[in-house]
């Protein structure tokens, strides 16, 4: 017997949001990753080169002193912005991309649209949607540069913005609005169940980064017992550095299905949307 698809519109307690990730990820994984290879993997692509380069400079200084070099290589801070400008534009593309994805299963179910849709969905409101990324990222660091606490504060409710923004076809200001009053008297909750998936999506994608801290270990361990005779070798470090960070980019994409999920859980507790639908059906038959 085949599983029973996935329903977005419904009450979801804790374990429910949890297990349904994972759900819908069983269930979509094939078009879901189709649509983030397509249509985000330049971007994937151009922050795993950074952050490769970046590393390996990184490395490159610490061997340095194992050499003897009394002013060791310092890493690049342009790069290190470069890496970072790149880091916030693939999160922010990848979860305007599951957001589409929601929006257009939600619209057609299962199996009833083509990556293009969701690209042309998505693209639809791109203008709104560079605005609202761009607003929110610097909420956001304006928070943490208060201080720890206002920045994760704003970033719970914050999280939810793009998913609305495609969901309900909101502008802005209704986008941050909405995600506030979605969050009032479910912070606590919602904070949880970001933490806690992001944890298990952290450890798995640093399965990931495995090989390319291996050859630095060994590298490392070489040149220490040798008195710094072995040389740091940049290629097999950018090269295991470039495809671990490509596939951590593709595990996060399942942390923005938990916050899609959330949106749902949500809107369901205030609005009552199925059960409005339910009623309407009972009322026209």
């Amino acid at each position: 017997m085949s599983k029973p698809l996935v329903v977005l519109e419904k009450e979801r307690d804790f374990t429910d949001i949890v297990n349904g990730t994972f759900s819908f990820i069983s269930q979509e994984y094939k078009p879901l990753l189709k649509v983030i290879l397509l249509y985000a993997g330049l971007p994937i692509i151009a922050v795993s080169i950074a952050t490769a380069l970046y590393t390996d400079s990184s490395f490159s200084g610490i061997f340095s002193l194992f050499k003897g070099n009394v002013q060791p290589q310092q890493p690049d801070f342009v790069l290190l912005l470069i890496m970072y400008g790149l880091m916030f534009i693939t999160a922010y593309q990848i979860s305007g991309l599951v957001a589409a994805y929601f929006a257009e299963y939600k619209e057609k179910g299962h199996g009833n649209f083509t990556a293009a849709d969701v690209w042309s969905r998505f693209m639809s409101r791109i203008g709104t949607f560079l605005l609202v990324s761009i607003v929110t990222l610097l909420m956001m660091i304006f928070g943490f540069a208060l201080c720890i606490f206002p920045g994760i504060y704003l970033m719970v409710p914050l999280s939810l913005t793009i998913t609305i923004l495609f969901l309900e076809d909101t502008d802005l200001s209704q986008s941050i609005d909405r995600s506030f009053r979605l969050i009032s008297n479910n912070w606590w909750i919602t904070f949880a169940i970001i933490l806690v998936v992001g944890l298990i999506v952290s450890m798995v994608s640093t399965i990931f980064s495995v090989p390319a801290f291996i050859i630095i270990f060994v590298q490392g361990f070489l040149a220490a017992t040798k008195e710094g005779s072995a040389d740091y070798q940049s290629l097999p470090v950018i090269i295991s550095m470039v495809i671990g960070t490509v596939g951590q980019y593709l595990i996060y994409g399942i942390s923005y299905v938990t916050i899609g999920l959330q949106y749902f859980n949500l809107k369901e507790q205030k609005d009552q949307t199925s059960l409005f639908k339910k009623v309407s059906e009972i009322t026209n038959d």
